[in-house]
């Protein structure tokens, strides 16, 4: 449990980048309309957090892809263990687990690369919708004012 929290940590301060890798590795089952992109920016504190994130987020996965490759190293040497001890379906199972560990963690890199672009897109189109909506609102303000004149 102590590992899920940490995770789930470093990659909630990886901005929108960081959400997505987490869906994709904790909550297969998300519904596609719950899309994390282009969510209005609530208070000036979540566009400085988004904005941070741009920054950050490289060295955030970079950090979760290193736990990664470590925890796919222990788990490839427990299979080697379990193999010595002739428990194949333990070592199996623990070669998979490794496997599994070292892809996260391969895909991890590639997102620590793209992150910046993904999380500055992420903050334009989020800054954009935020903008529309606040004009709509004034727009319809003005509106409901004309109609009581």
């Amino acid at each position: 449990m102590f590992f899920y929290e940490l995770n789930k940590r470093i990659l909630h301060q990886s901005g929108v980048t960081g959400q997505i890798l987490f869906n994709a590795i904790y909550q297969s089952e998300m519904p596609v309309s719950q899309s994390v992109f282009f969510q209005p920016i609530s208070n000036p504190k979540e566009s400085m957090f988004r904005a941070f994130s741009i920054v950050g987020a490289p060295i955030m996965l970079s950090i979760f892809a290193v736990g990664c490759a470590l925890a796919s190293l222990v788990s490839g040497l427990q299979s080697l263990i379990h193999l010595a001890t002739k428990n194949t379906d333990e070592a199996s199972n623990k070669t998979i687990d490794s496997i599994l560990t070292a892809t996260v963690a391969l895909v991890s890199l590639v997102a620590a690369v793209v992150s910046p672009v993904i999380n500055l897109i992420d903050l334009l189109g989020s800054s954009l919708k935020k903008t529309s909506c606040d004009n709509s609102t004034h727009e319809d303000n003005e509106a409901s004012v004309t109609q009581h004149l």
